[in-house]
């Protein structure tokens, strides 16, 4: 009788020692698993945060590049216009003094004939 019950006993351990180790090696895959899946996750976060980042500073360049290009652009045209407008008025102001000299000398010149 003894000797059936060490090899019940025997038994028992062993298969106590079996689901133990199927345990064991369950919990391991287990947390294998999940420490891939944090990692996984985190790396993701980071790198969508690289990703965001890069985005927020492109759109910030693209918004100063194009605020700057036309401001001047705007400059570089007014510029131009007043160029062609004080041509203009210097012109005019040309041909006022020019006609008033043509009048003064056709004066003189009806002066110095009588």
């Amino acid at each position: 009788m003894l000797a059936t019950l060490e090899q019940d006993h025997d038994v028992a351990i062993e298969s106590a020692q079996a689901m133990i180790a199927q345990k064991t090696s369950s919990n391991e895959t287990r947390n294998k698993k999940l420490g891939t899946k944090v990692i996984t996750h985190m790396l993701s976060k980071m790198i969508f945060g690289y990703l965001k980042k890069w985005k927020e500073v492109t759109d910030m360049h693209k918004a100063a590049v194009q605020t700057k290009v036309k401001d001047k652009l705007i400059k570089v045209y007014n510029n131009y216009m007043t160029s062609y407008f004080v041509a203009w008025k210097t012109q005019k102001e040309k041909k006022k003094r020019h006609a008033k000299k043509k009048m003064v000398m056709d004066m003189e010149s009806q002066g110095d004939e009588m």
